[in-house]
């Protein structure tokens, strides 16, 4: 090979997914990191293809040209020309009738792709033109190289280059590590006591092989195929926003991603009568300096275990998902893939550990020179059952709540109604935080769709 390219393991990440894409004949990925960002104000397009063309250099991750089997085990071939051959594409849709509906659909056209692994290519930046002061960036990555952190990361640092460009300024030196940096911190994680402590902690907390739980009723499709997932979105109004924040803070000494947790574990109660509610909750798993400031992909999938009886009152869940939530981010390094092997009595068939929850909860406030971005999520990867994302970005937005939910299992009328009794319950609780679970239930009962009966399957 020449000095450009060179041929690396994967990260233990990067073997989940890629045992997940021998599922098809050729190994392929349709799961992605995907979002854009609503760029308010002027915008120099030679200046941002520049600024996005340097940070492509710097980032590592995105050198990634293929994946391959070896004799070794697989590998990702790295080619660091990726940015010299890279072209921005863009979208001029100024006096476009319904620009904004145009732009997500090109979104959605390429973050709805199935990527064969040994091709790629594995990243897409896309710029939309709505008109002089607004823009529309669009970052899509195959998930088996770029986490949903890193897309924070990447923009962040996009924004921090195009700005020192557009002042005519020095760019700021950059942070990421280098992709042998980061597989040194790995092997030093394997080879460490805390790893053994971390792999003791999982095998003795579910040692008695608990089942999980789902929402879905009997299969609908023998198969998921290449499918996308459903998704509804929701934002919470600045007065429910202010409260949820209020009932975790005051009430229950809590967070919003531990209420949020204690919710969707009782809201899998009420429709299941389920007690030992098993949830899969998604962590960042960056426990060096290095992969916190690094784009890559790290993110991990791991069982979070709530015991829910009738008389439970939320401040009782709050603290159970703060005392599992806490002993889950202490060790959360193990991989989902390792736990999938070992605790085989989670594996239902659809997704590792039940229905998901996602808590996207960091800053992401940017500035490109003098015009202002906001960002939206796109896609966060599927999920195999029913996933309740929350993202707050801490910046003034609004909380935002995206319910996806595989099309192997659940109908659109299905996942709707769901939205519709997830949020009754949410309100519910909100309005009487100290009322037990039974209490709020007696009063759902009395709306007509807080418990209808699942369609039957086709």
């Amino acid at each position: 090979m020449s000095g450009s390219i060179r041929k690396l393991p994967l990260s233990a990440p990067q073997l989940d997914f890629w045992e997940a894409a021998q599922a098809y004949a050729v190994p392929s990925t349709n799961i992605y990191a995907a979002e854009y960002l609503d760029i308010r104000g002027p915008l120099d397009q030679q200046r941002f293809e520049r600024a996005l063309r340097q940070v492509i250099d710097e980032a590592e991750t995105l050198h990634t040209v293929r994946f391959a089997e070896a004799v070794d085990g697989p590998v990702r071939i790295v080619d660091d020309t990726v940015g010299a051959n890279w072209a921005l594409l863009y979208r001029d849709l100024s006096g476009v009738h319904d620009a904004h509906s145009q732009a997500l659909a090109q979104m959605r056209d390429h973050y709805s792709r199935t990527i064969e692994l040994e091709h790629g290519p594995f990243f897409a930046y896309i710029l939309f033109k709505l008109d002089d002061n607004r823009y529309y960036w669009y970052q899509g990555y195959a998930h088996i190289v770029v986490d949903g952190y890193s897309c924070s990361l990447l923009a962040t640092r996009v924004a921090e280059v195009y700005s020192a460009l557009y002042a005519g300024l020095p760019t700021p030196p950059c942070r990421f590590a280098s992709l042998e940096a980061l597989m040194e911190d790995e092997r030093s994680y394997r080879d460490s006591a805390q790893y053994t402590e971390d792999r003791r902690y999982w095998l003795s907390r579910f040692a008695d092989h608990p089942r999980t739980t789902t929402l879905a009723g009997p299969a609908l499709l023998p198969e998921r195929d290449s499918l996308p997932d459903m998704r509804e979105t929701r934002y919470a109004q600045p007065g429910q926003h202010a409260r949820i924040e209020t009932v975790a803070k005051d009430l229950f000494k809590s967070t919003v991603p531990q209420l949020i947790t204690a919710l969707t574990a009782a809201y899998i109660h009420l429709q299941t009568g389920a007690h030992d509610v098993v949830l899969a909750v998604t962590a960042m798993a960056r426990a060096s300096s290095r992969e916190r400031r690094t784009p890559c992909e790290t993110a991990n999938m791991l069982p979070l275990r709530l015991s829910v009886e009738p008389s439970n009152t939320l401040d009782e869940l709050c603290r159970q998902a703060n005392q599992e939530m806490t002993a889950l981010r202490r060790h959360q390094r193990y991989r989902m893939g390792d736990l999938h092997r070992e605790l085989v009595s989670l594996d239902n068939g659809q997704g590792v550990f039940g229905t998901e929850i996602n808590i996207m909860s960091f800053d992401y406030d940017l500035a490109f020179a003098t015009s202002r971005a906001t960002s939206h999520n796109l896609a966060v990867g599927i999920t195999d059952d029913f996933m309740v994302n929350l993202t707050d970005r801490r910046n003034g937005e609004p909380l935002r709540f995206d319910f996806d939910a595989s099309p192997q299992y659940y109908r659109r009328a299905d996942l709707n109604a769901h939205v519709t009794r997830f949020l009754a319950l949410a309100q519910a609780a909100l309005d009487a935080p100290e009322a037990p679970l039974r209490e709020l239930d007696a009063r759902l009962e009395a709306q007509p769709d807080w418990r209808p009966a699942l369609a039957p399957a086709v």
